[in-house]
């Protein structure tokens, strides 16, 4: 893509050794919170409940960061507006001549989706004297468990992004580890162990699955994400599973882990960076 600067990142990581790292999970009450509108001097606006649902145009029209924070998802209805830009009351929210610096606006959730016909938007028209705001996604989820599933989700329909600099990351990490959080007892059965275990055995699995869709080719319209500066486009897993002997001499352990990370540009999705050469 000339004059561009556009980075895909895609990382898969398996251990089934030992990881010694610190970590955390989210199990709590789906508990849905809408937001109406964040009104105020420009500064920061935070939310952060457990499901954010934004299904109303948040505009404050005066360069305030936005922030948008849930400890399980967020989701951007269909059609939904959300501007940190300065511009003329009454006017596109989109392409109107900004009237001072737009702010930051981040999303952090281990889901993420936004909705057909929705406009994320920090920029200054082409040419302003004005600073462009940044747009950050970021789908983080980390579980440690005797099974651990780890999902982290960024979905962007057929929407428009429009910043300074763009950056969408997503990042799942399982952790199964029998010496800290016990074990499941079961019968093996895995056809890729060529044998059964008839009697019970220490099991630990852990999975982890990193997703950033772009793009909705089953609906009208297009995605479109458009920087001055960088589009970076980071999708990153990390599975590690430990297992000790549960009833040695003779006892059995059976460790799995499993790790995808992946990136999708719909054929419909169209994005560009600023004046940096690939």
């Amino acid at each position: 893509m000339p004059d561009s600067d556009l980075r895909v990142h895609e990382d898969v990581r398996v251990d089934t050794s030992h990881g010694d790292h610190e970590r955390f999970a989210h199990y709590v009450q789906k508990n849905k919170i809408v937001d109406s509108a964040v009104n105020g001097t420009a500064g920061t606006a935070t939310l952060d409940p457990t499901d954010l649902l934004i299904n109303v145009n948040d505009q404050p029209n005066d360069g305030t960061n936005l922030d948008f924070t849930a400890d399980d998802s967020i989701t951007v209805n269909a059609g939904v507006t959300i501007s940190s830009r300065q511009i003329g009351t009454g006017t596109d929210a989109l392409s109107s001549p900004s009237t001072g610096n737009s702010g930051n606006i981040s999303f952090e959730a281990p889901q993420i989706t936004v909705g057909d016909g929705s406009d994320i938007l920090a920029n200054v028209e082409p040419g302003s004297s004005f600073k462009p705001g940044n747009i950050t996604m970021t789908a983080d989820s980390s579980v440690e468990a005797a099974t651990a599933v780890s999902n982290a989700t960024i979905t962007i329909g057929n929407a428009t992004l429009s910043a300074g600099n763009i950056t969408l990351k997503a990042t799942a990490d399982a952790t199964a580890d029998n010496t800290v959080n016990g074990f499941v007892q079961a019968t093996l059965n895995d056809a890729l162990l060529g044998f059964l275990v008839t009697g019970p055995a220490a099991v630990d699995t852990s999975s982890a699955t990193s997703t950033i869709t772009i793009g909705n080719p089953n609906s009208p319209g297009k995605a479109v994400l458009e920087a001055e500066g960088e589009v970076v486009i980071d999708s990153e897993a990390t599975s590690e599973t430990k297992v000790d002997v549960v009833g040695a001499p003779e006892g059995v352990a059976y460790g799995k882990a499993d790790a995808n990370a992946t990136v999708t540009l719909g054929s419909n999705a169209t994005i560009t960076a600023g004046a940096s050469s690939i």
